[in-house]
């Protein structure tokens, strides 16, 4: 059921798109991923990840533009030290999501953007380990298949084909069963504007 949500989504995505073409910008994005997960016992965003997909941006106004795609997302937390609080299993955390981000910007100067907007997110692969780098599944399986998260930060306009921007994301509900998890991270990127 999830997965025909999520491709009935994409699907009318890019059939809206293809119907206004002529008011659309295309925009390919690549951005490296720092992330935890806060309720884990571990701290600090030591999770490297990546983000990858496509997105549609159109303008409404004339400061304002909307914006969203289909992307995949990294996530998840890693205790990087040998030391782990006591009592606790996990030491790696690896989740794995494919979301549909929506966007609202402002633009505050031709070269600088403040965005904010929502994301929902399908969990398709999960993945936690423990201290000797073993498959722990009482815990991988507790993870919910869905995340809704939020995300804000600026946008700069490098030139008429690039841009740069930085994003703080965090989650709006618990994404696993008791203790209760949230996914919070950093993402750091490019968009290259395909027209």
């Amino acid at each position: 059921m999830s997965k025909h949500i999520i491709t009935s989504a994409v699907l009318f995505l890019f059939l809206w798109s293809g119907t206004q073409a002529q008011n659309f910008e295309g925009k390919i994005l690549i951005a490296i991923v720092a992330s935890q997960v806060d309720g884990d016992g571990l701290a600090g965003y030591n999770k490297p990840g990546v983000q990858a997909g496509i997105v549609v941006n159109k303008k409404i106004r004339k400061n304002w533009h909307i914006s969203s795609g289909f992307v995949y997302t990294s996530k998840g937390s890693w205790q990087n030290t040998s030391a782990t609080p006591p009592g606790y299993s996990p030491k790696k955390i690896n989740l794995h999501y494919a979301e549909i981000p929506f966007q609202a910007k402002y633009m505050i100067t031709a070269k600088w953007t403040i965005a904010a907007g929502i994301a929902a997110g399908y969990l398709f692969y999960a993945r936690v380990t423990d201290d000797f780098g073993l498959y722990t599944p009482e815990f991988t399986n507790d993870y919910f298949n869905f995340d809704f998260s939020t995300h804000i930060g600026p946008e700069y306009r490098v030139n008429d084909k690039m841009s740069v921007f930085a994003h703080l994301n965090r989650s709006m509900i618990f994404i696993r069963e008791y203790p209760f998890h949230i996914n919070n991270y950093l993402t750091s990127g490019l968009l290259y504007h395909i027209r």
